[in-house]
């Protein structure tokens, strides 16, 4: 999807965002592939290590979402979940 951003915004001009699932260990690579073309960085569902990658993409792409996976499924959330929400939630104005 990425690598056809300009295809799709020059058939649909009025779409504001293209978003990825990232499940891949190269984070960094896909959030720069999303971001061309003016995209804003917006992650509906990844997994593992939600400070980091909070603190990259908020604080490197200035992502306007980031979602971890499965958090509704988890009885006890995981450490650097809660400090990775705590975090983004301390960026708001």
């Amino acid at each position: 999807m990425a690598d056809a951003i300009d295809v799709w915004r020059a058939g649909r001009r009025e779409s504001i965002c293209f978003a990825a699932d990232i499940y891949s260990p190269d984070f960094v690579g896909f959030c720069a592939r999303y971001t061309q073309s003016g995209n804003p960085l917006f992650i509906p569902e990844t997994r593992g290590d939600m400070e980091a990658k909070a603190i990259y993409a908020f604080g490197r792409h200035d992502a306007i979402g980031l979602s971890l996976m499965g958090v509704e499924r988890s009885p006890t959330p995981e450490p650097d979940m809660i400090r990775g929400f705590d975090l983004i939630d301390s960026w708001r104005p």
